[in-house]
């Protein structure tokens, strides 16, 4: 199969165009692997894993199991950005579909910014700088296609250097 035909197939499956940012798929591709794995050898949702970069907690509000990821960005990946925050929604065991998802970040200074998440693979996902020490609140605000909305949030914690 040709390169150009492959990507064309690889496209048409995954329904969306990934952003530019998202790079070329491979970082993606085995880091998602393995937080899927972890995803789902948790047996509760209120689950967090928080080192070295990295946040996974799941919640359950309002019937839906949400996950929050945090993960570092690849280098050059997201321009000013050094952390992708990203977030799914669950209903009855399948992915909620047609989800609009606003996402907030409060940083420890007290100075928030919002960004609308894009959907790449079963994610939404915004780039966010979260490498000042202290607490970051995130919270999405998604509105699901019975256009009720629903919010939640989760804090990062970044230590100080020293």
């Amino acid at each position: 199969m040709s390169k150009d035909l492959a990507i064309s197939v690889i496209i048409m499956l995954l329904g969306n165009i990934q952003p530019s940012w998202a790079g070329d798929g491979s970082h993606d591709e085995k880091h998602h692997n393995n937080v899927d794995t972890l995803y789902e050898k948790s047996t509760e949702y209120m689950h967090t894993e928080n080192m070295k970069g990295l946040l996974l907690k799941k919640e359950v509000v309002d019937g839906y199991h949400l996950t929050f990821h945090v993960m570092k960005a690849e280098k050059d990946e997201v321009q000013g950005c050094e952390f992708r925050f990203m977030f799914r929604v669950e209903q009855n065991g399948a992915m909620v579909q047609n989800v609009i998802v606003n996402s907030r970040v409060r940083h420890p200074n007290n100075q928030s910014e919002s960004k609308m998440m894009v959907k790449t693979g079963d994610w939404y996902t915004a780039a966010y700088d979260l490498t000042h020490p202290g607490e970051h609140e995130l919270i999405v605000l998604f509105k699901v296609k019975d256009d009720s909305k629903h919010s939640a949030k989760v804090t990062y914690m970044v230590e100080k250097k020293e």
